[in-house]
């Protein structure tokens, strides 16, 4: 019988849980426990379908010799612009805790058919607009396709976008921001 573990935390308040002590003790135990609560049932695999970055994989990594990487999301946003209107305050409360914390200028997010202007007065969001791309050459970030959504998504960073595809560019002044409104996230929340 094969065990699939969707779900795997610890409490913050138990007295001195750790990682390192709690997952042996779970091994052993659907090793050992699980034949005798399901008589007949040998124990096959043990998968945990926890997300490749959950601090289980790190804390123990003799546990887990196969690791599989996440392949692809497929996402759609319907209308960018309106949703970063929608996720404004969110975007502002990263803007605060980082470097660009008072930033003023525009961020153009050119994604070649069209792009979103992003203006910002000390680090909050002031006007959020759809404008026509302004090309690769005066946008101060560029991305092709639909590289877009894995940023706005946090699916992606923008330095796995530049590495990925050549043609996902920020300018300088604006990179900063553009990383702190969009920081890669896990892709699997648990």
């Amino acid at each position: 019988r094969d065990v699939s573990i969707r779900l795997l935390e610890l409490d913050p308040r138990a007295h001195d849980a750790r990682w390192d002590r709690v997952l042996p003790a779970l091994f052993r135990w659907f090793g050992e426990g699980l034949p005798r609560r399901w008589p007949g049932a040998a124990l096959g695999r043990i998968r945990a379908l926890v997300g490749h970055d959950h601090p289980a994989f790190r804390s123990c990594p003799e546990l887990f010799p196969v690791s599989i990487r996440p392949y692809a999301w497929y996402v759609r946003v319907a209308s960018p612009d309106a949703f970063i209107r929608h996720v404004a305050s969110v975007l502002e409360s990263r803007l605060a805790s980082s470097e660009a914390s008072h930033f003023s200028g525009e961020v153009v997010l050119d994604r070649f058919r069209d792009a979103i202007a992003v203006t910002l007065r000390n680090g909050r969001i002031s006007d959020v607009r759809k404008v026509e791309s302004r090309g690769r050459l005066q946008a101060t970030s560029t991305f092709p396709h639909e590289t877009f959504v894995s940023l706005l998504t946090c699916h992606r960073s923008m330095s796995d976008l530049e590495a990925a595809y050549p043609d996902c560019l920020a300018s300088t002044p604006v990179r900063h921001v553009i990383d702190a409104m969009f920081p890669k996230g896990p892709s699997h929340i648990w």
